[in-house]
């Protein structure tokens, strides 16, 4: 049984728990970290969460705070059944 996920985390370490939620589930929005600046020229770069979202197709939120109205809104948007969380 497939159900409606909306998938909050922004380590490497979360992006095979991603990648496990979509292929079993239907993940219909991404929660991370905005991107932050990282590298020589310290450019901004969007977390491995919110690449690896963005590859399989998937609305990613990057929100400063995630305890407002407006991001709970956005988040709770796709109906998602379950919250998942890896951090």
């Amino acid at each position: 049984m497939a159900l409606r996920l909306c998938f909050a985390g922004t380590p490497a370490a979360a992006v095979p728990a991603l990648r496990a939620c979509a292929a079993a589930h239907t993940v219909v929005r991404v929660l991370t970290q905005p991107a932050r600046p990282a590298g020589r020229g310290h450019r901004a770069r969007p977390s491995p969460v919110a690449e690896a979202a963005a590859a399989l197709g998937i609305p990613v939120e990057t929100p400063e705070r995630l305890r407002t109205a407006g991001t709970l809104a956005r988040a709770t948007a796709g109906a998602p059944e379950l919250g998942v969380v890896v951090a």
